[in-house]
């Protein structure tokens, strides 16, 4: 489950027959709402070759991106992944059984798909940062209300300064957060979808950075918030434990933050290389 920091990881094989059908063999990971079975992405690499080719994913220079849907033969639904946190959203192995493909199956063209795929990361981080900032901004307006109608050693807990920093701090965070996201969101409204025009104009970078800021301000926020409940904060009776395991999904998929911080770091040292 965990190749989305490196796609190039995951394991599909395809084989290519005389006539030009291809069938899949392997396995891999899909979100699913529910009942929805639709498999959206897909990643493998392809080399034209005569006969019949195995291939399994090497490098991104030959990468082909195919989607595939679930009631074709030869896809079987796994198991569900029994996560902390993020649990409206379902985790689910996939299997391919000797799967039949098609060309218009086809994303793109064939070696295409690596670039399909990470100019794809370009617009879902920023939206990861955003719903980074939502849990955040929900746990912290929860927070803030508790600790103006909790009572403790006879004053409001939103009279100690203590609580005070901490809320002040949550909400610079949230704030600055969502400006980074938005930033992200205007450069990704010009609709530049080639990757190295992309990373021309800073896509890469900004996109990056929305998603790494909001997701840890997300995780220090709801924590604070835990916190500034106190033993209620710890309980299921309240949503902010919730808001807790959820932010902490947002580091980790669509890439890692510490994944995040080399996207960032090359981008900025991009010029100096030859």
């Amino acid at each position: 489950m965990g190749h989305k920091s490196n796609p190039i990881g995951l394991r599909l094989q395809i084989n290519r027959t005389w006539d030009s059908r291809w069938y899949a063999e392997g396995k891999g990971y899909a979100k699913m709402l529910e009942e929805d079975l639709k498999i959206r992405k897909f990643v493998q690499e392809t080399v034209p070759q005569a006969a019949i080719s195995k291939v399994v994913i090497e490098r991104p220079a030959k990468v082909c991106r195919v989607s595939i849907y679930a009631a074709r033969p030869g896809v079987i639904i796994g198991k569900s992944e029994d996560k902390m946190g993020m649990i409206g959203s379902d985790i689910t192995e996939l299997i391919f059984d000797n799967v039949r493909l098609e060309e218009k199956n086809l994303l793109g063209k064939e070696g295409q798909g690596w670039d399909i795929a990470m100019s794809t990361l370009n617009l879902s981080r920023p939206a990861v940062g955003a719903q980074a900032i939502g849990l955040a901004q929900g746990a912290l307006d929860f927070a803030v209300e508790y600790a103006w109608k909790r009572v403790q050693f006879g004053q409001k807990l939103a009279d100690f300064e203590g609580i005070q920093f901490m809320v002040a701090d949550m909400a610079t965070g949230v704030e600055a957060a969502r400006a980074l996201v938005y930033d992200a969101a205007h450069l990704l409204d010009m609709k530049v979808y080639e990757r190295d025009k992309m990373s021309a104009i800073g896509v890469d970078k900004l996109s990056a950075m929305a998603k790494v800021y909001s997701a840890d301000v997300a995780m220090k926020v709801t924590t604070d918030a835990v916190q500034i409940l106190g033993g209620y904060g710890y309980t299921k009776e309240y949503p902010v434990e919730r808001m807790m395991r959820d932010a902490k999904a947002t580091q980790i998929y669509e890439g890692t933050n510490q994944v995040q911080r080399i996207v960032i770091a090359r981008d900025i040292f991009r010029n100096f290389m030859s």
